[in-house]
């Protein structure tokens, strides 16, 4: 297996490269697991291979947004992969044949580098040893088969908790996304993205974007507009924003309690209100995530649900 820096290379890299190679079987043994990374290592491993991916998932990570049922969803639906929950997992090991990267990146964003602030992690590459085989073997047989009959389980289970705010979910969250868009028009995104029709877009407009493109690199190269609004909608639903407002699906979300939520937040820029962020961001949740979020007019006040 070749040898990577630590120090330049990123941890996700690594392991999407690491997986591009398997022949025989992938395992991932981490305790927080988000869709985008999970989505990304599916698309590099060879559809033939087997995998096994092991989390945590318990009911409060999927609340805060540390472990994303979907990720589970993706693996289910391939075959000769499987999905496991371990409550007490929190090593993270992954080996794809007898390699191994071995460390304390979990599979999200900001663990694999792949975030505008990620985390400062360190992953080593190892070759197969007894241990880490008695690991494996003691992490599957502590953790149960995740089915789709499970997720949904798990899905009531989320429900049931109290609601939880955002306010200090970084101290919790393993892919807080601390970055808030710019561009005012997501659906001029791409054409920035694929460099088309420059000419009919406003250059504040293009600028925003390219900010917006930076703080969520790296964006896989030459997607087509399907597949590029997908991966954007991936990253968006893991925004604590978003997690938030999912959080009141019962009610709805008014405009001034997400303003103050943005608030809360404190990320922002010096000539951006929080009410012109909420606007932006509404925009977003309704150009990238319309399965799961619709726009109610409520006297002059706008109300966020998702869909039913």
């Amino acid at each position: 297996m070749a040898r990577h820096s630590l120090i330049s290379d990123l941890h996700g890299d690594q392991l999407v490269r690491l997986v591009a190679e398997a022949k025989r079987e992938v395992v991932l043994i981490a305790p927080f697991l988000t869709r985008p990374p999970i989505s990304r290592l599916l698309d590099a491993c060879p559809a033939e291979v087997p995998i096994t991916l092991v989390g945590r998932f318990l009911p409060e990570d999927v609340k805060v947004g540390v472990c994303h049922l979907e990720a589970a969803e993706l693996l289910i639906g391939r075959p000769g992969c499987t999905v496991r929950a371990s409550p007490v997992l929190h090593g993270k090991m992954y080996r794809v044949d007898d390699d191994y990267l071995i460390g304390s990146a979990n599979l999200t964003l900001r663990g694999l580098g792949w975030a505008s602030a990620s985390n400062l992690e360190l992953v080593v590459p190892m070759e197969r040893s007894k241990i880490l085989d008695t690991f494996e073997i003691s992490v599957i047989s502590r953790s149960e088969e995740l089915t789709l009959a499970g997720i949904r389980d798990l899905q009531a289970r989320v429900r049931r908790l109290p609601e939880a705010s955002f306010v200090g979910l970084e101290e919790h969250s393993a892919d807080t996304v601390l970055w808030l868009p710019r561009c005012y028009t997501p659906e001029k995104l791409y054409a920035v993205y694929a460099e088309q029709d420059a000419r009919k877009i406003l250059a504040s407009a293009a600028a925003a974007a390219r900010h917006d493109l930076e703080a969520l690199a790296p964006v896989p190269l030459e997607l087509g507009r399907h597949a590029f609004e997908s991966w954007i909608a991936g990253a968006l639903e893991a925004h604590p924003v978003s997690i938030w407002v999912r959080a009141q699906a019962h009610d709805g979300v008014e405009a001034e309690a997400a303003i103050e939520q943005i608030k809360q937040l404190g990320v922002g820029q010096p000539d951006t209100t929080p009410e012109q962020q909420w606007e932006i961001f509404s925009r977003w949740l309704l150009h990238f995530l319309p399965r799961l979020f619709l726009e109610e007019p409520v006297a002059t006040r706008i109300v966020f649900k998702p869909h039913s």
